[in-house]
């Protein structure tokens, strides 16, 4: 998804695409996030060992929000 993102800004800021890809990636994390990562949030989430989270918000983002 996030290469398709790259595809679409790079034209309109004049950039590679490629180039664009690499570089959107969390900075404190240092490396692009991959979907086994996420989901092993949501298999813990769903698991039983998560059974006593309720109402919280849960960024699997790397760091990169700022809050």
């Amino acid at each position: 998804m996030l290469r398709s993102v790259a595809d679409f800004l790079a034209p309109r800021l004049g950039k590679e695409s490629g180039k664009l890809f690499d570089s959107m990636f969390p900075a404190q994390l240092g490396r692009h996030i991959q979907p086994i990562e996420v989901g092993r949030i949501v298999a813990f989430l769903l698991s039983d060992s998560a059974e006593i989270i309720r109402g919280q918000s849960i960024n699997v983002d790397g760091g990169d929000t700022p809050y």
